[in-house]
């Protein structure tokens, strides 16, 4: 998961550089961490049965989609 992260890292820095959307580069990397811990969050209190992978993954989701947007990781975070 973490050769994932990093490659999806630098691609979005990449695309940011190109489009010069450094805006939505940030965007993205304060939505996957937020995810994430929304989601630590939900195993550590919750009854939920999550394990490791379901919490660490949501990182990756969150960063991709945190490019097109707050809503369009809000709607990717609830599915």
């Amino acid at each position: 998961m973490w050769p994932s992260v990093l490659g999806l890292v630098v691609t979005l820095a990449l695309a940011a550089g190109i489009e010069q959307r450094w805006a939505r580069f940030g965007v993205a990397l304060l939505t996957g961490p937020a995810i994430a811990v929304i989601y630590f969050a939900i195993a550590w209190v919750g009854k939920v049965q999550f394990g490791i992978g379901d919490v660490s993954l949501p990182l990756p989701f969150g960063l991709f989609l945190g490019w097109p947007g707050l809503p369009a990781a809000r709607v990717g975070a609830f599915a």
